[in-house]
């Protein structure tokens, strides 16, 4: 290949950052349709796929797009994560972290994030307290909204900046369809620049970042919706592998019976209210219902957003809580026995423990964090909890 003399834009980069020097308005304009130019050539034939500013070179004064190892014909299918490693973190789209279809907008997005940063010295998002945190980077590309560039160097043309955020849209269909299009509105955008400077239309200026900043506005409630609903998702999938755990215990324990023994067999029966019913030979019926728990229980160090209640026919059982520490997804189950206080002059009419349904289940935090008439009792014995319970329905 081409010797490239001149260092790359990462080192470009750092110098101007250490320098407080922001990259001139013209050389802005110069290398973002430098790179736009490359990728057109590129995207013709191929998915770049690691675009960053460590792998473009400079011969001279001109950019040089570099390093091709994760580069893919254009239109074949194979993984975003390949034997040969992944994209890096900072530049990888919103599609590429959900192991969609590869198209020349994942390029797209991460040319949107080099020349944010070449407007700029800066990246157009948060970045993670924990660089080693691959999910943080995964929903920071996600969910998080970019940076507004005006808000970083006032000097940008406005409608500069509105070319790098439609690159850096979420959904790669609302970024452009072509390198020609995106070429096309940086020359206009640069362009504009005159127009302003001379003061032409300044009303019309005006109107146009007001309707920016709205539409800003509305991208963040957006992406503020999207990410309620997905964390909600996610939850909802780790709470049903957790309640798969619990009840392919039960069932285990109800088959090694079965095995043993000749005579009437015990079942385990999932109502449609998702409400699971456990019946052994000549015993009481016990059942096992699972809920969420919103508000979470605040129980320190940990919180509950899942649990269960095990109960017999009287009512006696305990609860399953999913405890999880704060920044952990799966959590562990936890047994909570609940008995009533004998200093409230209260007692249960029945038995010595038992636990809460959805609507009481706040008790447990109550009589967590005080004296209260409710004293919940922990432990981390789930099995040995539920093998006590199917010998009390005797």
């Amino acid at each position: 290949m081409d010797f490239a003399d001149r260092g790359t834009l990462q080192a470009r980069l750092d110098e101007a950052r250490r320098a407080k020097s922001p990259i001139p308005l013209e050389v802005v304009a110069k290398w973002s349709l430098n790179l736009v130019s490359a990728m057109r050539a590129i995207n013709a034939r191929l998915l770049h796929r690691d675009l960053k500013p460590d792998n473009i070179l400079f011969v001279g004064e001109t950019l040089k797009v570099s390093d091709f190892g994760l580069a893919k014909l254009v239109g074949a299918t194979t993984r975003t994560v390949t034997f040969k490693g992944g994209q890096h973190v900072l530049y990888m789209a919103p599609e590429a972290w959900e192991g969609e279809r590869n198209d020349i907008q994942i390029d797209m997005y991460a040319a949107g994030i080099v020349i944010f940063q070449v407007a700029s010295l800066d990246y157009p998002y948060r970045l993670p307290a924990d660089g080693a945190d691959l999910d943080a980077f995964r929903r920071m590309h996600l969910l998080q909204p970019p940076k507004a560039l005006k808000s970083i160097r006032s000097d940008l043309p406005h409608r500069f900046g509105e070319v790098v955020h439609r690159l850096l849209s979420k959904r790669p269909e609302d970024r452009y369809r072509t390198w020609d299009e995106i070429t096309a509105s940086l020359e206009r955008s640069f362009a504009q620049t005159s127009d302003s400077v001379s003061g032409k239309a300044p009303v019309v200026a005006s109107l146009v970042e007001q309707a920016a900043q709205r539409h800003r506005e509305a991208t963040t409630r957006q992406l503020e919706e999207e990410a309620l609903r997905r964390t909600r998702a996610e939850q909802h999938e780790v709470d049903c592998l957790q309640q798969a755990q619990v009840v392919d215990r039960f069932r285990e324990l109800i088959e090694s019976f079965n095995a043993e023994t000749e005579g009437r067999k015990g079942t385990l029966e999932e109502f449609p209210d998702g409400r699971f019913e456990v019946r052994l030979p000549y015993a009481q019926t016990g059942a096992l219902s699972f809920f969420k728990i919103d508000p979470p229980l605040n129980l320190q160090p940990h919180d509950a957003r899942f649990g269960a209640l095990v109960a017999d026919s009287k009512g006696c059982g305990f609860n399953l809580l999913l405890r999880r520490r704060p920044g952990e997804q799966y959590g562990e189950w936890a047994v909570c026995r609940v008995r009533v206080n004998p200093i409230s002059g209260r007692a249960h009419k029945h038995c010595d423990y038992f636990g809460f349904g959805p609507r009481e289940v706040i008790e447990i935090q109550r009589g967590h964090r005080a004296a209260h008439v409710f004293v919940p009792e922990f432990s981390n014995d789930v099995d040995g909890a539920i093998q006590s319970f199917l010998k009390s329905l005797y």
